[in-house]
């Protein structure tokens, strides 16, 4: 995820190169993303953070202590500040584990940012400012979309957002299996099944009418979609979906306090 954040940053701007230092655990990873987007390879925390005031973490979050220990002690100062995609980890939490005082935002973006279309919502910590959330949020919007929330509800949108990618996946996967089932070749059936999905997001996106709206525009009366839809109500597809959010914000949450 930091990289395709950092991809996406460089290709539109908001970052530029030579200002990028990256540094991480594993042995080689630093160099190869160096190579490869042109940005600094830092060999140590401390040499990252003479060169840098923001610190992105987008390591997972049962790295947290150990790194952010390290952070503390390789020559952090009241410069610097943290802009955080750790999972479920609040921002109370990363304050109590960088020295006293430090700003910390918290973000949660999903996968789509490796396509630039991410959906990420930000919050500021206790020490948080302006300058540090306007700034995490122009990063992020250089890979979607951002919403400022109140970070008592970033489980929900853990659950919504950052997991949502792969409930769309699996009702993208459901209908192009259900076209092969009817007869469509598989490619062919996928390429329906992706620009359907794809062309319902941008009607809702582009307009202010509830998707309901939409979907009785399509439905007409005693019709083929309205057959359909009788089908997933029956199924219980809506009550899926909508179990399938609760559980993994429940599970972010539970993420949170381990």
């Amino acid at each position: 995820m930091g990289g395709s954040i950092l991809r996406g940053a460089l290709k539109l701007g908001a970052l530029s190169a030579e200002t990028v230092w990256v540094n991480d655990a594993l042995p080689g990873r630093a160099e190869s993303v160096a190579e490869e987007l042109g940005v600094h390879a830092a060999e140590s925390k401390r040499e990252m953070l003479a060169n840098a005031d923001c610190v992105l973490y987008a390591a997972h979050p049962s790295n947290l202590e150990a790194a952010l220990s390290e952070l503390s002690q390789s020559g952090w100062e009241p410069r610097h500040w943290m802009l955080s995609i750790a999972a479920g980890v609040a921002t109370s939490r990363l304050e109590s584990l960088l020295p006293k005082g430090a700003a910390v935002v918290r973000a949660m973006p999903n996968i789509a940012a490796s396509v630039g279309e991410a959906m990420t919502c930000v919050c500021g910590g206790a020490h948080a400012d302006e300058k540090h959330i306007a700034s995490s949020e122009r990063l992020l919007s250089s890979v979607g979309e951002t919403a400022r929330v109140e970070e008592r509800l970033m489980d929900a949108v853990t659950g919504l957002s950052g997991s949502g990618p792969a409930f769309a996946l699996v009702v993208l996967e459901a209908l192009a299996d259900a076209g092969v089932e009817i007869g469509l070749p598989f490619d062919q059936s996928l390429l329906l099944a992706r620009q359907t999905l794809l062309g319902a997001a941008v009607l809702a996106a582009e307009s202010e009418d509830h998707p309901a709206v939409w979907k009785s525009r399509v439905a007409s009366p005693g019709g083929s979609t309205a057959a359909g839809l009788a089908a997933l109500e029956r199924g219980g597809a809506r009550a899926a979906l909508r179990d399938a959010v609760h559980a993994a914000a429940a599970r972010s949450k539970e993420l949170g306090n381990a």
